[in-house]
């Protein structure tokens, strides 16, 4: 049977389950054998997903008890199935293992069941052997290594927490009546006899001790910045120490100790990616030691308390300063700690073989941008010294590393060759040539043949420009523009523009002219108009180029230049509009519009990472501003509501489309539909928003305490206050 016949017959039996709960034991018989069994990686990936599903929390049709008698039979295969090389299927069995490891904990604390206990066992030190390392995918032996398998690894962080949690015993209440209840529910070590003759008590509770001291080293002796796992570890630990108060001290040391200024950048990202991802591991630090602080994690107390307030006003400072200068600005000594790893076999912090520009640094340099000698002005030696300095240099200089330096230019001359064309030196022109040429148009005019000095010459017609030599022309023109943008008003350039066209009498002047006058902003309005209206009809990949360099700058500063991004893609929606719409068009909401929609939802991809909770006046003017909306580009509002430092933003941003542009109403509607379903943190205050606008809505009945109340009655004023803020703007 093909992959496709047997996947359709697994969605039947799986159907199954919905209306019939008590055929689970037989529905993971069948699951279970064909994951064991076949041979294709789809059906693998259908299983394990199937098995992440039935066995989490939040699949409860089927009881604990019911799940926990299926353990035998799932962990073989869970077993099997760790050994397929393939992401997908590796992280949804860690994900599972997550699942059914106190389950598997429980039973056998109960019946003793060694089989299972074993199973689990092996399961479990495959995971951790796993979880520093790329597996299931095949390690490249350098940097990259560490940024591979991220969605396994941090499934493996999960599963090491709850073994964490499940192996170690949680702390005694001091009060006498929270006592017999306060672990009552919870697995934990406490079940496990002392004389327990398949777990051994001492030997799980080391075991657990152990683990907490892995991932906690982690963040110190991890050489490379990863965001993904730092974030996911920092996140892990606080859920551990909500659980297990007795691991404060050992967990807060190690954040307290945590240094990024010391992690390396992989080689081959470029700063501004190594910014932004240590601005997200800063956001998580502070994050999570704020939670810490309102659950009462952090007391005066503590001896870290001092050191944590350091590092979260550090983390604001440094962040609005950012806002200020912009994510591209380098703030002061932030080059200085910049590490990048040198390879033993390339010694060379630049080894990069193809050049940025033209100049003789970009050519030959070869040292790190930090490394003083940069700033050492070599013209001031005599040249003598100079010569003398290279040749003792390249007589004593390992051969290896020379040659490697070597090829290392010897690449980027190349590269600089092909990016010019195939000629970068000028040939001078000798005395010996010019007079050859002398005695060529004698002879030319002492020749006894028909040549006629008055006949007509006609240049020959130029060649055509090849696509490169048109990129690289229209390169240049989009650099004089930002040029010409960043002269003053008063410049000679920009003020006899000006001088010009009130020389013109009124008379014959263009009644719809765009730019009668030089303004700040008449460079914007002319680049954008060659690439939507100009070269964009001729050639698209040509216009792309002009709407990249507008991209860019507006990126470079999106507080300040706002402006831009608004003003350009109005520029390609009216365009796209008036192009692709015809007689019969009634409504200019159905013409396509792929182009503006595209780079609309850039802009929206590189503004949203950047806004902070006091920019509500920039993000709902560009959302107002906008010539067209859809549910997808609203949709990217859903990340801002899910941040807890701007959430609040996020939804006076959905509340303003709302109200002030009813063709997105709908999809805003459905945003906060999903997230008062799926987020729990979430639902007093979208459950407000949707009883306010969404006629359908039918909220789920559930007891409310005075607190819930209270808590509801902030929210609405905080909506009230919101719906006014944005019918201001």
């Amino acid at each position: 049977m093909s992959a496709e016949e047997v996947i359709q017959g697994l969605s039947q039996v799986r159907g199954m389950l919905s209306t019939q709960p008590d055929t689970f034991p037989q529905v993971i018989q069948a699951v279970c054998g064909m994951a064991s069994t076949t041979p294709h990686l789809e059906v693998q990936q259908w299983c394990s997903k199937f098995f992440v599903d039935t066995f989490s929390s939040e699949f409860t049709l089927v009881p604990w008890s019911t799940k926990q008698n299926s353990l035998a039979s799932l962990l073989p295969v869970l077993m099997t199935l760790s050994s397929v090389k393939d992401v997908y299927v590796y992280k949804n069995v860690v994900l599972t293992s997550t699942c059914v490891y106190d389950m598997a904990f429980d039973l056998v604390a109960k019946v003793s069941n060694q089989s299972i206990w074993n199973d689990m066992t092996a399961l479990k030190t495959k995971i951790i052997q796993d979880w520093d390392t790329t597996y299931p995918l095949t390690p490249s032996n350098d940097d990259t290594d560490k940024f591979k398998s991220i969605g396994s690894r941090l499934a493996s962080t999960k599963f090491i927490s709850k073994v964490i949690v499940v192996q170690s015993a949680p702390l005694q209440s001091s009060d006498p009546r929270r006592r017999a209840t306060s672990a009552s529910n919870e697995i934990s070590i406490n079940q496990v006899h002392p004389n327990h003759t398949v777990l051994n008590k001492l030997a799980l509770d080391v075991e657990a001790q152990k683990l907490l001291d892995t991932i906690t080293s982690y963040l110190q002796a991890e050489e490379y910045l990863v965001p993904q796992v730092l974030i996911a570890i920092i996140e892990t630990l606080v859920c551990i120490i909500q659980r297990r108060k007795q691991f404060i001290p050992k967990v807060f040391q190690a954040i307290a100790s945590l240094d990024l200024d010391s992690k390396y950048q992989q080689s081959k990202d470029k700063f501004i990616k190594f910014k932004l991802m240590k601005r997200f591991v800063e956001r998580a630090i502070k994050n999570a030691l704020n939670y810490c602080m309102k659950a009462g994690l952090i007391t005066p107390q503590l001896p870290q308390n001092g050191t944590f307030q350091t590092m979260v006003s550090s983390i604001d400072a440094r962040m609005a300063e950012q806002r200020k200068k912009g994510i591209l600005t380098e703030l002061p000594g932030e080059k200085a700690r910049r590490k990048i790893k040198v390879d033993p076999k390339n010694p060379f912090p630049r080894d990069a073989t193809t050049v940025e520009d033209n100049s003789y640094t970009s050519l030959y340099q070869l040292i790190d941008e930090t490394n003083p000698l940069l700033d050492f002005d070599a013209s001031l030696i005599p040249q003598e010294t100079l010569a003398n300095i290279a040749i003792a240099t390249i007589a004593s200089v390992d051969t290896n590393k020379l040659i490697t330096a070597l090829s290392i230019v010897s690449a980027r001359y190349t590269d600089l060759i092909t990016k010019a064309g195939g000629s970068v030196l000028k040939q001078e022109v000798k005395d010996e040539d010019l007079k050859d040429d002398d005695l060529d148009n004698e002879r030319i005019l002492n020749a006894n043949d028909d040549f006629n000095l008055e006949s007509t010459f006609v240049l020959p017609e130029p060649k055509p420009f090849t696509e490169e030599q048109k990129k690289r022309h229209l390169q240049l023109i989009i650099n004089n523009f930002f040029d010409l943008s960043k002269l003053p008003a008063n410049h000679k350039s920009i003020s006899s523009f000006n001088v010009q066209n009130e020389q013109v009498a009124t008379s014959v002047k263009v009644a719809d002219v765009a730019i009668n006058e030089w303004g700040k902003n008449s460079w914007l309005l002319l680049l954008s108009r060659l690439a939507t209206r100009g070269i964009a009809s001729e050639d698209h990949e040509l216009g792309d180029l002009i709407r990249e360099a507008i991209y860019q700058y507006f990126v470079d500063n999106i507080h300040e230049r706002i402006d831009v991004a608004i003003e350009w893609l109005n520029e390609e929606w009216f365009t796209e509009v008036t192009t692709n719409s015809s007689s019969d068009d009634t409504s200019r909401a159905l013409v396509e519009t792929p182009t503006y929609l595209k780079w609309a939802e850039k802009v929206l991809d590189s503004v949203i990472p950047f806004l902070e909770s006091n920019d509500r006046k920039i993000f709902i003017r560009l959302l107002s501003d906008l010539p067209f909306l859809n549910a997808h580009l609203v949709s990217q509002i859903k990340s801002l509501c899910i941040d807890p430092q701007r959430s609040a933003l996020g939804f006076q941003s959905l509340q303003f489309l709302i109200l002030f542009r009813p063709p997105v109403k709908q999809a805003c509607i459905e945003i906060l539909r999903d997230l008062y379903e799926n987020n729990e943190d979430l639902k007093t205050t979208t459950a407000s928003l949707l009883k306010k606008y969404d006629t359908e809505f039918k909220p789920v009945d559930e007891p409310k305490s005075t607190e819930d109340s209270q808590h509801t009655a902030q929210s609405k004023s905080k909506e009230t206050t919101a719906e006014s803020e944005a019918s201001k703007d």
